[in-house]
């Protein structure tokens, strides 16, 4: 018989209306006996709790809210009290899902019955995830604040009382614990020159002449050892009725590695700015589109124009017009990576009228992605160079000149009186004496020779003629004419020219220059009673031949720059076998010219190998 059945009759009737009463609420209500077992529940509760109409009936309440029951509840509230408001509360749905429940509970008692609850539930589960995303966001934020140092502060206006955050306290080095006046604190610690500015802001802020502000300066720590510079952002967090600022909010930050490196950028941007405008030589710096942007005192000494004229206008004002074409293709090439610096000798045009040479070095500026933003130049006067080389020249090839003629006429005087007394019975002094003489004249004519295809050689006056020649016995033509020379070292020239018949695109007194050379050098440096080989191969498509001596080598230090002008391996040697050093640089343009390639290999006490390389005619390749 349920619980309702042992009511009397008279108290059943007022239950009934109860029942129908919480029946038709739509919030969910449920009614337990003294025993903590569902009395009543009405259809929301069963709805919340995803259970059919009355089949919460006679259930215990800890089955759907655990941890509940008459005597839980009765101790959740607090006498004289008669009713209590539970915050969530974990409940568990027939289907097993937990939700959670704002419970408001109310103890009651009818004259048959001991205690009974009513209680009156609300879901708030999205409620509950709601704050539980609004918590973590706010945990989310501090923790953003505190690992980034921001000190958070506000100011009544009204009161003029200041409230601060633990972190400001621990950018103001003050204990969190310690009662201080925070505002007569900041003001004796901001740099004198900074107080004003750095006060200012909130002025502004209080009176409602601006809504937020920012300001940066130097603050010294507590000891006043350091000092530090502090950013500051202010905004109007409250109004009164009338729009009057009532609560300003602010939030300090230590910057002073970021103005330290602001600071030092500055200084770094005065220095080069400094360097730019004070160096000795022309700097420019040119957009994209070759039009100069900037430009150094120097640079308008060095075309005459000054910077109102030279801003804005391009390279063709000032190049001769010779060299713009070739200019555009470097900048060109400049922009797009091929090149990461480029530097030539150019003429300009100075504002006179006159050509002027400058060297110009040009290298692009790129941004962090790698692409061309500006160029920057560097022009030096190289006028003075050019007609100081242009008066060498001139003077070398006059000298040169003036040598070889009267240098002829000797050589030929010797050379008829050696064969005029080639049948005569000569005294061995005075053979040996007309024997040196030759030998010195034919020196003497190499080296007056080699001066003269230097300087042309400088000028890019090569003068080669070339045909399509057998190379082996050009060789074999070069070896012959210097046996002679050969023999004087005390050394003996053998050839190996067993790959027959290679032709290449040569000037054949060219070829014999380049064997005279290296043969030259091969028997001076040779070991007495030694053989220089000469070898001929063929590589692919490239006639390759090697000059081979046995001899003491090439000294380790002498390596790099043996193939220079005027290179030479030591004093003594030069004094042993003289020269002028521009031998081995004139083969190598020679070589080069003619689209082979000249080298060395060299191994102390054993042997030296020179060799060149020239590309075969077509019809051989």
């Amino acid at each position: 018989m349920s619980n309702i059945a042992k009511i009397r009759p008279d108290v059943m009737v007022e239950h009934e209306l109860l029942a129908q009463a919480i029946a038709t609420a739509e919030i969910a209500v449920i009614v337990l006996d003294h025993k903590g077992e569902v009395l009543i529940s009405n259809p929301a509760a069963c709805t919340l709790l995803g259970y059919e109409p009355g089949q919460l009936t006679g259930m215990e309440i800890s089955t759907v809210l655990p941890g509940l029951d008459s005597a839980a509840l009765d101790a959740r509230i607090a006498p004289p009290a008669t009713s209590a408001t539970l915050h969530d509360i974990t409940g568990t749905r027939r289907d097993k899902e937990q939700r959670h429940f704002l419970v408001h509970v109310t103890a009651w008692k009818d004259a048959d019955a001991p205690a009974r609850h009513t209680l009156v539930l609300r879901d708030i589960t999205e409620e509950r995830a709601r704050e539980d995303a609004r918590n973590a966001e706010l945990l989310r934020a501090q923790n953003a604040i505190s690992g980034a140092g921001i000190g958070v502060f506000e100011f009544d206006v009204i009161t003029k009382e200041a409230h601060v955050s633990d972190i400001w306290r621990d950018l103001m080095e003050l204990p969190r614990d310690e009662i201080v006046d925070v505002q007569k604190e900041w003001r004796s610690r901001v740099h004198p020159d900074d107080l004003n500015a750095a006060d200012a802001p909130m002025r502004r802020l209080a009176k409602g002449l601006e809504s937020r502000n920012s300001n940066e300066f130097r603050l010294f720590n507590r000891d006043r050892s350091e000092m530090r510079w502090m950013r500051t952002d202010l905004f109007v967090a409250g109004r009164d009725a009338q729009g009057n600022p009532t609560r300003i909010v602010g939030a300090q930050v230590d910057v002073t590695d970021r103005k330290r490196t602001e600071l030092a950028l500055r200084k770094s941007m005065k220095q080069f700015q400094s360097a730019f405008d004070n160096a000795p030589i022309g700097k420019a710096i040119m957009g994209l589109d070759g039009k100069l942007l900037k430009v150094n005192p120097a640079f308008c000494t060095f075309v005459g124009h000054d910077k109102s004229a030279l801003k804005g206008k391009g390279f063709p004002m000032i190049l001769h017009p010779d060299e713009i074409a070739e200019n555009m293709l470097e900048l060109e090439r400049l922009k797009d990576g091929y090149l990461c610096y480029h530097q030539t000798e150019k003429r300009f045009l100075h504002r006179s009228g006159k050509v002027i040479w400058g060297l110009l070095s040009i290298a692009a500026v790129r941004d962090e992605d790698g692409q061309a933003v500006q160029f920057i130049a560097q022009v030096v006067n190289v006028s003075e160079q050019h007609r100081l080389q242009d008066l060498k020249s001139e003077f070398v090839a006059t000298v040169s000149h003036e040598l070889r003629t009267p240098l002829t006429s000797i050589l030929g005087a010797l050379k008829l009186f050696q064969a005029q007394a080639a049948d005569q019975d000569l005294p061995k002094p005075m053979r040996r004496l007309l024997d040196i003489s030759l030998q010195n004249a034919d020196r003497l004519g190499m080296l007056v020779g080699d001066i003269l295809d230097f300087e042309r050689f400088s000028k890019g006056d090569l003068d080669i003629e070339t045909g399509d020649h057998d190379l082996g016995g050009l060789i074999a033509t070069a070896v012959e004419e210097n046996r002679s020379l050969a023999k004087s070292y005390r050394v003996t020239i053998t050839t190996k020219l067993d790959a027959g018949p290679l032709l290449c695109q040569v000037d054949p007194a060219r070829i014999c220059q380049i064997m005279t050379n290296l043969l030259s050098n091969a028997a001076k440096f040779a070991d007495n009673d030694t053989i220089v080989e000469v070898i001929m191969d063929r590589r692919d498509d490239m006639a390759r031949v090697v000059v081979r001596n046995r001899g003491r080598g090439i000294p380790e230090a002498f390596r790099p720059t043996i193939f220079l002008p005027f290179a030479q391996a030591a004093p003594t040697l030069t004094r042993d076998h003289g020269g002028t050093g521009l031998g081995l640089s004139i083969c190598k343009q020679i070589v080069e010219y003619l689209g082979g390639e000249i080298g060395f290999v060299s191994v102390p006490g054993d042997f030296t190998d020179f060799w060149f390389t020239l590309p075969l005619s077509r019809s051989q390749q």
